[in-house]
């Protein structure tokens, strides 16, 4: 958790406002129900609180951290996507036009507490894991080869190969 304080006060959040993040976390407890009763509590020292209407933002962020760290020298890994933000959605023709189009590279997805990281090439794919899984441990986190599921990779991700599917739904 000391390293979340960091990001945050590094991201310019005043000093103050960290603090009283910082008090929700502190002295944390967990409780186990152990046969219909609760047996005593647990001290939590990692991890932010589920279902805390902060815990989306602050995993952003720490992510975000983790992931500019990661990335800082890979500049071309992901997906670009094209887009137009002046109107007329649905007219294809104005894809074509120079003019008011803007590209974007897209290598990692963020939702909740997981992530996804897309790329064209299963090599490109390769070398964003092999990028990520060094920063996620320095920064405490792991990545569950159990819920790790390609789309289409047969290659190892930290030394272990995760299942496979066969189609994507």
């Amino acid at each position: 958790m000391a390293l979340l304080w960091k990001i945050l006060g590094k991201l310019g959040c005043p000093d103050h406002v960290v603090s009283i993040i910082k008090s929700f976390y502190d002295g944390m407890k967990a409780w186990v129900n152990v046969d219909g009763g609760i047996a005593g509590s647990i001290p939590v020292e990692n991890g932010i609180k589920q279902v805390d209407i902060l815990a989306p933002p602050l995993f952003s962020l720490y992510f975000a951290a983790a992931f500019t760290h990661a990335f800082a020298k890979v500049s071309s890994l992901g997906i670009y996507v094209r887009y137009r933000s002046s109107g007329h959605l649905f007219n294809l023709r104005r894809f074509a036009a120079n003019s008011k189009v803007f590209q974007s590279l897209i290598r990692d997805l963020l939702h909740a507490d997981d992530f996804d990281l897309v790329t064209h090439t299963v090599d490109d794919m390769q070398i964003l894991m092999n990028r990520i899984s060094a920063p996620c441990k320095a920064f405490g986190l792991s990545i569950s080869l159990d819920k790790t599921v390609p789309a289409c990779t047969r290659k190892s991700i930290c030394g272990s190969t995760p299942k496979v599917l066969d189609k994507f739904v």
